[in-house]
């Protein structure tokens, strides 16, 4: 019995491997430009204005760091490890009515019929993708093709170029995972896929699924996990900042300091609407590297992306930190130049801050203000001053708008030094609910430390999660560091996986707009949900 086990693991393991080898021969072969694809791709992009240079580049410099064998087998290692102590619902039936979207797509040549296949074989995943990044939805194709399944995909008509000369080459390498794939959703009418991903606002998620149940694209019992997060925040301590103007000292002696104001940086703007000098506070006007990593953050694919920090909460006044932000901004937009000016309602809120008096600045079609009311408008970044409370408290506010806090490395590693105590082996009730089992890496923000992985199981509103919980942050007021590897189940909605509301994921805050590829949207492992469900 045990050599028959061990003959089909080998196998299993040898299927995988074979599996991951192609995945990154396509992916190699299309950024190395085979058949010219890539460049073509790149070129339209850029010519239709869809995306700028610099974020194309930064995307197809990402890719070729993180899609590896190396990464692609840690993955798949570690959620098949993990994926049996996955808490899992199975999916139900979803009741569509008639209704369709007003704005239908127009048509256009992005459409690719698959090779013949046994489609009995494999399981169908089909990928609404999402368009406000080039390649955003690079991470789905990987996760669907590691899995097993036949990857269909729905190309956003914001970027439809880049992802479809890559699956041109996966095709060419793995024909038999090679489904359709178009920007019109009723050219792939009739495939019904037994999961569906997809990128929406809360309010469009039933009509995606209606839609798609009217097209036939899954089948009746099919599963759903559509990702809603749309922003996420920075927390900065005071020793963040101290370290920071630390490093700085010994890279710039005083005498070498910069604080005067230099010309062309973003500006201030009072009630009046004057023009002045954006230096603020008394830190010196020379941008250290904290600075560079939250402006890469706030600003990289325009302050678009889920990942883009919208909100930042600071041990200091946004005056205390004006002057090196600045700095930092100004450099940035030398080299990375806006899309446009200012963005849909810029303006509005622009006006709306000068006609209460409050000061706003106005940087490559971003304002930055200290005024929380504007907290989630669109093209408005956010600095207030708080604690650890108000991350808790902002992580109540968003729910499951909210992506990752991310914090520097530094903090990761003290708040890893706070909880190296003895695990916790007893039940621990929490707020009317219990956990049991070793409690090792959790962070209480009431003040108690843990280290460890919590491999036990934790009633929430009347569900349960069970699994190791490692880096994650509730809102109700404990933090994990790690990730939760289960599901959270919407109630009224069968057939729909979400993303647990109100739970941060804490990351590196040089890592925001760089994440690795299973980093986790909406909290959710898509390669665990698709393999285990």
């Amino acid at each position: 019995m045990n050599t028959k086990v061990n003959q089909y693991q080998n196998r299993n393991r040898n299927r995988n491997q074979n599996r991951i080898d192609r995945i990154c021969e396509a992916v190699s072969a299309w950024l190395d430009n085979e058949d010219g694809l890539l460049k073509r791709a790149r070129d339209r992009t850029i010519a239709e204005g869809l995306f700028r240079p610099h974020d194309v580049d930064h995307m197809l410099g990402q890719i070729r760091q993180t899609v590896t064998r190396q990464t692609l087998t840690g993955w798949l290692e570690r959620v098949c490890k993990e994926g049996g102590t996955q808490g899992s619902r199975a999916g139900s039936q979803h009741q569509s009515d008639s209704r369709k979207p007003a704005n239908a797509q127009k048509a256009d040549n992005t459409q690719h019929d698959a090779h013949p296949i046994d489609g009995s074989t494999r399981p169908k995943t089909l990928c609404l993708h999402a368009g406000n990044l080039p390649m955003v939805g690079l991470q789905d194709i990987i996760a669907v093709l590691l899995a097993g399944s036949i990857y269909y995909g729905k190309l956003s008509r914001n970027d439809p170029w880049l992802p479809d000369s890559l699956l041109q080459i996966i095709r060419q390498r793995m024909p038999d995972q090679a489904g359709r794939w178009s920007t019109r959703m009723e050219e792939l009418e009739g495939i019904k896929a037994g999961r569906v991903l997809f990128a929406g606002s809360e309010a469009s998620v039933d009509a995606v699924i209606r839609w798609v149940h009217e097209l036939k694209l899954a089948t009746e019992t099919a599963r759903f996990l559509p990702r809603t997060a749309r922003l996420s925040m920075a927390w900065l301590t005071e020793e963040d900042f101290k370290a920071d103007e630390a490093v700085q000292k010994e890279e710039h002696p005083p005498e070498q300091d910069i604080s005067t104001s230099k010309a062309g940086r973003p500006k201030k703007t009072g009630a009046a609407g004057n023009a002045q000098s954006s230096a603020g506070g008394s830190q010196p006007a020379s941008e250290g590297e904290l600075y560079k990593q939250l402006v890469e953050a706030m600003l990289r694919y325009d302050g678009k992306g889920c990942r883009s920090v919208a909100v930042v909460i600071s041990a200091r006044e946004w005056s205390d930190c004006a002057g090196p932000l600045m700095d930092a901004l100004e450099a940035w937009l030398r080299d990375h130049p806006p899309g446009s000016d200012e963005k849909p309602g810029v303006r509005y809120w622009k006006n709306y801050l000068r006609a209460v008096d409050k000061e706003v600045y106005e940087t490559g079609g971003h304002l930055i203000t200290s005024e929380p009311d504007l907290m989630g408008k669109e093209g408005v970044i956010c600095w207030l001053k708080g604690d650890e409370k108000e991350v808790a408290r902002l992580a109540g506010h968003f729910g499951s708008q909210l992506q990752s806090v991310y914090v520097t490395r530094r903090m990761l590693m003290e708040l890893s030094d706070k909880r190296k105590s003895s695990p916790i082996n007893a039940e621990h009730p929490a707020g009317g609910s219990h956990r049991t089992g070793p409690i090792n890496t959790e962070y209480s923000v009431g003040g108690s430390y843990h280290t460890g992985s919590i491999n036990a199981e934790k009633s929430v509103a009347g569900n349960h999660r069970t699994g190791p919980i490692n880096t994650e942050y509730s809102a109700a007021g404990s933090h994990h560091a790690g990730s939760i590897n289960a599901e959270h189940p919407v109630s009224g909605s069968p057939g729909i996986d979400e993303p647990r509301h109100a739970t941060i994921r804490f990351e590196p805050l040089d890592q925001a707009q760089s994440p690795p590829i299973d980093w986790r949207p909406d909290g959710t492992d898509v390669l665990r949900w698709l393999l285990f469900g």
